[in-house]
Formats: C-alpha cells, sequence, structure tokens
C-alpha cells in the first residue's frame, strides 16, 4: 500500500507540473498551445482501461514482491466485479455521457497432489498423483449514465447504472488409485477438504455450475485532464445486488460394496441473494477521448 501511495504522490506532482508548464499564469487554459479542446464535448467518444493492473506492476517493481495490490482492487462475483476492464463512453451533451463497460475472464487452474499408491505391503514413498481441472468464465456487461460538473481540467461526475453478470463453472478430476475388488478403499486427495484421506464417495466432475447477477448502483468520481482529452480517474460505488446461483451437477463414484458405482446428482440447492453493498473496491482509469 505504500508503494501505491507514493505512486500516487508521483503522478500529483507530474500532473501539477504539466499544468504550470502548459499555463504560466496559473489559470486553467481550456484550449490548449495548438487550439485542442482539453475537455470533451459533445459527440466525442472515450475508451478507457482500467489502471489497477498497472499499480500492481509498479508496486512487484519496486519492491521485488507479487502479491501487492490497491486495497480496494478485490473482484468478486458480486457488486465490485461490474468494475470493467474495458469501457467505452459517449458524450450526449458537454456535461453527460453514457458509458459502457465489459468484463471478460477466463481462468484454467490444474492442481497436481500425491498420495500412497495401492500396495498389498504399504510404502509411503511409492505415489500416485490426484488431478483437478478447473475453468471458470466471468463475464460482466452494464451501462452509466453520468452527468459531469467542474472547472478546468478537475471535473467531478455522478450517475448510476445497472451491470449484468454471469459465472460458470466446471471441474474435473482423476485419481491415481482406482477403485476395484481388491482396493475398495483406496487413498486419494480430497481437493475441497486439502487433505488426504480415503473410502468414501469422491468426485469426478462438477458441470452446470453457473451464477446470474443484477446490480443497481449509484456511482461518484473525479477526472484530471492532464492532455487535450486525455484523462487519469477514481470512482467508488454504491449498489443494490440480486443475484441467483445455479450449482449445477455432481458425478461421483463409490464402492456399493459389490461393485464400483458411478452417479451423477445435483452438487447442492440452488441459491439466490440480495444485497445492498458498499463497493469500496472503486477503480482507477486512463481515458482517451475522440
Amino acid at each position: 500500500m505504500r508503494n501505491f501511495s507514493i505512486l500516487l504522490v508521483a503522478l500529483v506532482f507530474t500532473v501539477n507540473a504539466f499544468a504550470q508548464e502548459n499555463d504560466p499564469n496559473g489559470e486553467v487554459n481550456m484550449m490548449s498551445k495548438r487550439g485542442e479542446y482539453i475537455l470533451p464535448v459533445a459527440g466525442d467518444f472515450a475508451l478507457g482501461i482500467n489502471a489497477i493492473p498497472m499499480v500492481n506492476y509498479f508496486g512487484n517493481l519496486f519492491n521485488g514482491h507479487a502479491g501487492n495490490s490497491a486495497s480496494f482492487d478485490t473482484f468478486t462475483h458480486t457488486l465490485v466485479s461490474t468494475t470493467p476492464v474495458l469501457f467505452g463512453k459517449y458524450y450526449l451533451s458537454d456535461k453527460t455521457a453514457i458509458r459502457a463497460g465489459l468484463l471478460i475472464g477466463v481462468y484454467n487452474d490444474t492442481d497436481r497432489e500425491n498420495v500412497m499408491m495401492n500396495q498389498q505391503i504399504p510404502d509411503p514413498k511409492v505415489t500416485v498423483t490426484d488431478i483437478m481441472k478447473r475453468t471458470e468464465t466471468d463475464l460482466g456487461l452494464g451501462a452509466d449514465y453520468l452527468m459531469y460538473r467542474g472547472k478546468g481540467r478537475v471535473q467531478g461526475f455522478y450517475g448510476g447504472g445497472v451491470y449484468l453478470n454471469y459465472t460458470k463453472l466446471k471441474a474435473n478430476y482423476t485419481y491415481g488409485n482406482l477403485i476395484t475388488t481388491e482396493f475398495s478403499s483406496p487413498y486419494w486427495y480430497d481437493f475441497a477438504a486439502g487433505s488426504t484421506t480415503s473410502g468414501g464417495e469422491r468426485t469426478l466432475s462438477v458441470s452446470g455450475a453457473r451464477s446470474f447477477g443484477v446490480i443497481l448502483s449509484g456511482v461518484v468520481g473525479v477526472e484530471y485532464f492532464i492532455a487535450p482529452k486525455i484523462s487519469i480517474g477514481g470512482e467508488f460505488r454504491l449498489g443494490l445486488y440480486t443475484g441467483y446461483d445455479f450449482n449445477g451437477y455432481r458425478t461421483v463414484e463409490r464402492w456399493t460394496g459389490t461393485e464400483r458405482e458411478v452417479e451423477t446428482l445435483p452438487k447442492d440447492a440452488n441459491d439466490g441473494s440480495i444485497a445492498f453493498k458498499n463497493a469500496s473496491t472503486g477503480s482507477l482509469f486512463m481515458m482517451f477521448h475522440f
């Protein structure tokens, strides 16, 4: 967090130096030396990127750590996943705009764990490998109506909008020790519990697990135009979230006493939720206007 603060201080000094260099009298001039408008006007488009990954990168660069993040940069599958990675904006007037955001994430994880091999005479040094392969897809799409007010390069904004979330999850498990007549209670790794166990029922796959969410939120923030039509800014949200989780199906295998059995079952009861929460995670961004 200290590195993040240092970066913000350096950014403020850079911005002030730029403003003074282009305006020796200390007054805000809304036209550049080339006669270009500094602030956007009606009909302008803008493209933006979330600056949090850049903040993380510089933090890691300064102290050699790999896990730095701003304190408000936490993503979940509820309200704060409305913080888009990419977004576009269209100015309806000089002081109003519509902004649309897009969040896309695809995650593939593979977890390998060693367990003792099935043997008539157990030897802990002889092992096999159990594997979990997990894929998650996250999608977010929404839009905000924003209103601006301010003087000079500093422009505050406020407004609100609606965002939709969709998450899909699937997982597959393979085990080095098979369930057989000779070894009906083999050793295997329970990935959910994070430990080795034996016997019982074990999961072969999870499919059809998905979540839907709708967020109605208000937003407040500020932008500073460091150059004609180029701005940096930050924002925070407050919103009402409602969602539905469909937990999908689980395919399992077990020993019945006489044979190995494979069965597909509903994973869990489906869940619904509604919450009013402060999205203090917010975001930092850069915008380029055309």
